[in-house]
């Protein structure tokens, strides 16, 4: 399933940017000509998958959101030394002269 859900999305992705160039040609070129209707048609199309791929992820994430988790489960931080007790701190700042 996480293999399918990274094909839709990388299609939704590529649908989606195509659509953002596409969107300019009809705004640049004569009205009613065969390139505008040519490029909206296609434009209209690009958008109507990125519709529908967006419809079928939310989908497939409300059905299933930790299997299709984008973080990677390998990465861990590295590990900390624990924090010192107060004893120790006061060790380390106060001389015993001036805490005893």
């Amino acid at each position: 399933m996480a293999q399918l859900f990274t094909v839709i999305l990388i299609a939704h992705i590529v649908t989606g940017a195509a659509s953002l160039v596409l969107f300019w040609i009809p705004v640049a070129v004569k009205k009613g000509g065969a390139v505008h209707i040519r490029t909206g048609h296609w434009y209209a199309r690009c958008m109507n998958l990125v519709a529908v791929s967006a419809l079928i992820l939310s989908v497939m994430i409300m059905i299933d959101p930790m299997a299709l988790s984008t973080r990677r489960r390998t990465y861990r931080p590295p590990m900390r030394s624990p924090p010192p007790n107060s004893a120790e701190v006061w060790r380390y700042f106060c001389s015993p002269s001036v805490c005893s």
